[in-house]
């Protein structure tokens, strides 16, 4: 799986929003926000088949609050990799 990370620039904290994402089907992106300590399913239907994950499309889906599920407890091997992606920014 490929994570893309990135920072906002929104600043929640000293370091800004840095966020981590991984596309886990068709739709469906698993999402971590570091600073704020939170994480989420998100729906993202709009992607097409083989179309790389973009910081645009997974703000737009945060933003707009297209949650499928609020927290990735369920996944720690999802959300532990996020997690750490997220922190090396």
């Amino acid at each position: 799986m490929k994570v893309l990370k990135f920072n906002t620039g929104r600043l929640y904290t000293d370091k800004g929003q840095r966020i981590a994402a991984v596309r886990l089907d068709s739709e469906t992106v698993a999402m971590y926000d570091i600073d704020r300590g939170i994480d989420f399913l998100l729906s993202i239907p709009e992607l097409s088949e083989g179309e790389p994950l973009r910081s645009e499309d997974v703000m737009r889906a945060y933003d707009y609050g297209h949650i499928k599920k609020h927290t990735l407890c369920l996944m720690p091997e999802i959300q532990s990799m996020l997690f750490d992606a997220a922190n090396t920014l």
